[in-house]
């Protein structure tokens, strides 16, 4: 099937296996890039005024580290959940030291003498510098909040929470990314997915679940196609477009809810990667094309051609 399976032998996981030169070239070119971006988000929290907007803003700090981290490791192939955990914490780390020294470099900057670019050089090289600028400013006060300067143990805890919003963010974005594709191990290519391919109604979920697992495709079929679209359950299926030979599916259930005269969506996972012959996928498939409703036969308008005969 040219791909790693579970200990149940039911779902795919990665194999664990990458190169020593992808890791490297993740590490490399990643940390360089996450510097730039450390740069750009130093200089927006410096001179946003406004806090909870900076906070939001440190969320798709850490996100897109996490992401981009994530998408070089599949570029190379890496497939190894714990290369993919250790490089994000190295290049989140990396760009989080970077970003301390750009800011309290852009925040000197702001004072009657800017400081020189040497002196972001300086605040880089030498962490004990750093980190002697960064208890001076904690003393003072960085910003102030509602008139009153946020310093000593208040600063402390917002730096805290800082820091562990953008690695929380970083390592789960990776993480989600690294695990959105299987990999087939012959064609040594990721799978590509084909949404949406079977909705059905939901029923019991644990239940559907269990006869999923069974490929027990005549109970899904029993559920039959949604009939109101507010509870249904939609299937995803992942496919080795090269071979043919790997197939997975993820389900996710559905339930939309009105409110204010806005339908609101919630998602919850099935499951994820099920494991599928290609003979199984293929009956999905074509359950799918049974389920799915007839075509509505709307008869042509004839006033049109009756009144320009007339």
């Amino acid at each position: 099937m040219g791909a790693s399976m579970s200990l149940d032998g039911l779902y795919y996981q990665h194999s664990g296996k990458y190169s020593v030169t992808g890791a490297l070239y993740a590490v490399v070119v990643g940390s360089v890039i996450a510097c730039a971006c450390a740069f750009v988000y130093a200089y927006i929290i410096v001179y946003c005024p406004i806090v909870y907007l900076n906070a939001l803003i440190a969320l798709g700090f850490g996100a897109v580290i996490g992401y981009m981290c994530a998408a070089m490791l599949k570029q190379k192939k890496v497939r190894s959940d714990a290369v993919a955990v250790g490089i994000t914490l190295v290049v989140t780390t990396v760009a989080y030291y970077f970003h301390w020294a750009v800011w309290v470099w852009a925040l000197a900057r702001r004072g009657e003498e800017p400081v020189p670019f040497i002196g972001l050089v300086g605040l880089t090289i030498f962490p004990k510098l750093l980190w002697e600028a960064l208890r001076a400013i904690n003393v003072e006060g960085a910003w102030t909040l509602r008139g009153s300067a946020v310093s000593g143990v208040a600063l402390w805890i917002v730096w805290a929470s800082e820091l562990a919003a953008i690695y929380w963010c970083s390592l789960k974005t990776a993480f989600s990314h690294m695990d959105e594709h299987p990999f087939c191990e012959t064609c040594e290519e990721w799978g590509v997915p084909d949404p949406s391919v079977l909705t059905v109604n939901t029923g019991d979920v644990a239940e559907l679940k269990r006869r999923a697992e069974a490929k027990d495709l005549r109970y899904i079929e029993e559920l039959g196609g949604p009939k109101d679209g507010s509870d249904f359950t939609r299937m995803d299926l992942f496919s080795c477009q090269r071979c043919g030979s790997l197939y997975t599916m993820d389900m996710e259930r559905v339930q939309v809810t009105a409110s204010g005269g806005k339908s609101k969506e919630k998602k919850s996972r099935v499951l994820h990667h099920l494991l599928l012959s290609p003979s199984e996928a293929q009956s999905i498939k074509k359950l799918a094309e049974k389920l799915k409703p007839a075509a509505l036969d709307v008869p042509p308008d004839t006033t049109k051609a009756e009144g320009a005969s007339a």
